[in-house]
């Protein structure tokens, strides 16, 4: 019987947050922080482990071996240091972060091809897409007055919604974005196109912090709008995602009781350094149907992107 009614409350909780992110949407506050996840379960299978964060990494060292290799023989011991940190079940988010900051610096000697990787990863990153269901929604809410962010470095969203990517590389067309005067996807962590502008390491995770027009465009969405995180999970899998929370959680302690993270069944919260409240759907095929969900009828999508 105590099972009973605590399910019971527990749908009544979740049927409650449903109806206040739609009126939320409604009034045109909702931000989406669309993570890692949604990339990974739109493309095809195949292609899912180049791109998970470790996978990217090991990418790049993989790309230098090929392309430079005499560089990389020099290099060599640092090389395999990175690697073993990558493929080690106990490393912790600094651990990959220094292994990421390796890389950099070896691309740093050869910025040409940090670019070439980039385009190689990400260009053409749309035509691997298998399952376009929560890109899909993502563009019928966008279309209803949501605003879109993502920590992935892809333009997934930009090809699906018709937009433009947003990052620190252009500090007025941010402004103009906090004003609401222009729209786009905002990258705090860089877009693809704009290598100079990614966060990949320590350095980069200093000048995100220190760097004015990502602040305030991250202190506008944080206090002025509900955020729903979608695809956001996978602890150490992403740590950029979770690095970026822990400095806006230590910025801004008070904010994180009003925004929303998207769980599948089970699945803890993987940034419990915000008080972030939880809605559930059963697993990364339903999240799309969820999405539409805060949709009336008549806003849901229709078809699909070519």
């Amino acid at each position: 019987m105590r099972a009973a009614e605590q399910e019971r409350e527990t749908q009544r909780q979740q049927a409650e947050a449903v109806d206040n992110l739609r009126d939320i949407l409604k009034k045109r506050n909702l931000a989406i922080c669309v993570g890692s996840g949604v990339t990974l379960y739109s493309i095809k299978a195949a292609d899912r482990p180049r791109l998970t964060w470790t996978g990217l990494v090991h990418n790049g060292f993989d790309y230098l071996e090929r392309e430079l290799p005499n560089f990389y023989q020099q290099q060599e011991k640092a090389f395999e240091r990175a690697r073993k940190l990558l493929d080690d079940d106990t490393a912790t988010p600094g651990d990959l972060i220094d292994a990421a900051s390796k890389l950099k610096s070896f691309f740093q000697s050869h910025p040409v091809k940090l670019a070439d990787w980039l385009s190689l990863q990400f260009k053409e990153l749309h035509r691997y897409v298998a399952s376009p269901a929560v890109l899909e929604s993502l563009k019928s809410l966008h279309r209803n007055g949501a605003l879109l962010m993502t920590t992935n470095y892809d333009g997934l969203m930009e090809k699906y919604c018709g937009l433009s990517p947003l990052d620190s590389s252009d500090k007025d067309k941010l402004m103009e974005f906090n004003r609401r005067h222009c729209d786009g996807v905002f990258h705090p962590h860089g877009y693809w196109k704009n290598p100079k502008h990614i966060v990949l390491d320590a350095i980069d995770y200093y000048k995100v912090q220190h760097d004015d027009g990502v602040q305030e465009t991250l202190r506008n969405i944080f206090t002025g709008r509900t955020i729903l995180f979608v695809g956001c999970g996978g602890g150490l899998a992403d740590p950029n995602f979770g690095e970026l929370l822990k400095w806006l959680g230590e910025k801004e302690k008070n904010i994180g009781s009003s925004h929303y993270i998207l769980l599948r069944k089970g699945e803890l919260n993987p940034v419990p350094q915000l008080p972030l409240k939880h809605v559930r759907c059963e697993d990364y095929d339903a999240i799309g149907p969820w999405l539409e969900d805060l949709l009336d009828q008549s806003e849901r999508s229709e078809g699909t992107s070519e």
